[in-house]
């Protein structure tokens, strides 16, 4: 049986709470008393961290006991973690600790899958066990966990425990290096450079080696800098990678130097960009485009995209631009599509001509790789198209007559058909479906498609698709009508970067109709709002105001009153409602003094915006004076 150099990792999970209260109070113990498993197990982690109580794992122990004796997965797995590695208040007891993660286990509980493949693994406690530990990590692996998934890559490329099958060890290490475990990308450098289950790939290797060094595994970085100084190409180049991601530009440039010296298109396109923006050195326009010049002579497509936006973007010579853009499109290159198509949208060189931004923004999209949901590029080549065909025609009707290219709907089409597809294609497709591109308009389909389903948990992390799109969507009526429950959903995804969504959300939090009612946390999340867009999130000051002075908090009377008069000064806003309640705070003295002229102008003001309560109280005030 062929041994290969790979190497192994232990990682160890730390105590776990379940969802909900993770902090003593009387209440949380009072629950734990009466025996709910659930609170009888955060009241131990409670005491095992120290949170709202005095440490104590004596105290922890007791209440794990409680909620593992009845059966509760979450506290069996914390009792056997504390028996795993042991404390003051019990040994350390590996035969106990696998008592306890054996239980947890058959519940389908990962962490404790995990814990028993390393104790089998390493005969912690029991005797050497790979077929044992191999069925542990197995179960864990195919649950997600990257440790288990690297374990198995291990298990299918040492033979152990199982027949030995290099392809399956490539599948289990490129899932663990996808969730960034740098091990996993170590050994799989080791077999790129031998050819075991992949073709043998020098500079994958070195790929794979860079990617654990940025992810602290030293021996890739020794890896590196060995080849390095043997006058590897590869290895110059991704050991220059490796200084420039740590900003050590001094090392970095040696080493892109070294490497472009011997032809290598990629150092010489970096190097082009450290001298176009000055990393690391003075900006050097001059250096930059020698650097790109030489690269595209090689036949880098990326280098005659770079040198292209050096002209247009710092030489403002637009002319060469779109000609060493036409020549990277020419070659297919996706990025030089996005480009051209933000030429034709601002008329840089080639005057302004919509037809052709919905030409090579399409084919952008097409080309572009759609499961890349960070793409800054590919977002804005969706705004371009959504710009186009809802704002750039003179006859205020959304244009679907420039939006001929089936392509793009296809595309999408097929990536929501597909088992695997990403969230972002449902709302390409969704898109297309609303301004009729490449088919026929169908606001219920893209209703269904922006609202229903999805992985909205990645599209949060990634903050993918952007929420200007939807609001002028919903602004514009292209979606009909949309509930606020729909709203609600959609704000929950950009309430983070979103201003007027993160309103949305706290609104729903303050009704308590849509979630469950929670003020401080709607409070909360106003607050951060104003102070994230530096005070310029009128919508967000008004609705905290006006919750401050609806609920009669008179302690914050003068911070509403603050709010108000910086969001009713915005212009642009013209926000009529707060100009109203600024009204009432001149008229009735709330957080300032009483003052009738200030409070006329206001309601006056409030009124011209079209404010239907300031007409009311207009009438009102009429009504009074004629009595």
């Amino acid at each position: 049986m062929k041994k290969i150099l790979t190497t192994l990792l232990v990682s160890v999970f730390t105590i776990t709470a379940a969802q909900g209260q993770n902090k003593y109070s009387k209440e949380l113990e009072k629950k734990a008393l009466s025996g709910d498993v659930i609170a009888q197990n955060n009241l131990g982690v409670c005491y095992s961290e120290g949170n709202g109580v005095a440490k104590d794992n004596k105290e922890a122990l007791k209440w794990y006991l409680k909620a593992a004796n009845q059966g509760y997965k979450t506290a069996q797995y914390n009792l056997a973690l504390d028996y795993y590695h042991g404390n003051d208040a019990v040994a350390q007891d590996y035969v106990e600790a696998a008592k306890w993660f054996t239980k947890a286990a058959e519940q389908n509980d990962k962490k404790s899958q995990y814990m028993l493949g390393i104790i089998y693994h390493f005969g912690y406690g029991v005797e050497k066990d790979y077929s044992q530990a191999y069925k542990w990590f197995e179960k864990a692996a195919n649950q997600g966990d990257a440790t288990s998934q690297f374990y198995m890559g291990w298990y299918y490329g040492s033979g152990n425990g199982v027949a030995q099958d290099y392809k399956q060890s490539v599948n289990w290490y490129q899932l663990a290096s996808e969730k960034g475990n740098a091990s996993a990308y170590y050994n799989m450098g080791v077999y790129y450079l031998n050819g075991q289950g992949v073709d043998k790939d020098y500079e994958q290797a070195c790929h794979c080696f860079y990617e654990a060094a940025q992810r602290g595994y030293d021996k890739a970085l020794e890896w590196l800098k060995s080849r390095a100084q043997q006058g590897k190409i590869e290895a110059q180049y991704y050991l220059a990678c490796t200084f420039y991601s740590a900003k050590d530009y001094t090392h970095a440039i040696e080493w892109f130097k070294k490497a472009a010296d011997q032809g290598d298109n990629n150092s010489m396109d970096k190097l082009g960009i450290i001298y176009e923006e000055g990393i690391g050195v003075d900006k050097d326009f001059n250096a930059a485009e020698q650097y790109y010049l030489k690269a595209t002579n090689n036949g880098s497509l990326s280098a005659m995209n770079n040198l292209a936006i050096l002209y247009t973007d710092k030489l403002k010579q637009h002319n060469k631009a779109l000609e060493w853009f036409n020549k990277a499109v020419k070659e297919g290159y996706a990025e030089a599509y996005r480009n051209i198509a933000i030429m034709y949208y601002f008329g840089d060189a080639v005057g302004v001509d919509y037809s052709k931004v919905i030409d090579y923004a399409s084919e952008y999209l097409i080309r572009a790789n759609i499961k890349d949901e960070s793409n800054d590029s590919y977002l804005s080549a969706f705004w371009m198209l959504e710009d186009v065909c809802a704002k750039h025609n003179s006859t205020g009707k959304y244009n679907t007559q420039l939006a001929s290219k089936s392509d793009v709907f296809n595309l999408f089409n097929k990536a929501v058909l597909s088992e695997s597809h990403e969230a972002i294609n449902d709302f390409g497709l969704g898109f297309c479906y609303a301004y009729g591109i490449g088919t026929s308009k169908d606001i219920d389909k893209a209703k269904s498609l922006f609202f229903g389903g999805g992985d909205y948990n990645t599209l949060y992390d990634k903050s993918c698709f952007c929420a200007s799109v939807f609001i002028d969507m919903i602004n514009n009526k292209a979606l009909g009508n949309v509930t606020e429950k729909q709203k609600y959903n959609i704000a929950q995804i950009w309430q983070s970067w979103d201003g007027e969504m993160a309103v949305i959300v706290a609104k729903a939090m303050i009704e308590g109709k849509i979630v469950k009612k929670d003020v401080q946390g709607a409070i909360n999340t106003l607050k951060l709002v104003i102070k994230n867009n530096d005070n310029d999130c009128p919508v967000a000051e008004y609705e905290l105001a006006k919750y401050y002075i609806n609920n009669d908090m008179k302690q914050h009377y003068s911070d509403a009153f603050k709010l108000l008069k910086h969001a009713s000064a915005d212009e642009e806003a013209r926000l009529g409602d707060a100009m109203n309640l600024l009204n009432t705070c001149y008229r009735f003295g709330l957080g300032t003094t009483k003052d009738l002229k200030l409070a006329n102008y206001w309601l006056n003001k409030a009124e011209q915006t079209g404010s239907n309560d300031a007409n009311l109280i207009k009438r009102q005030l009429a009504g009074t004076k004629n009595n």
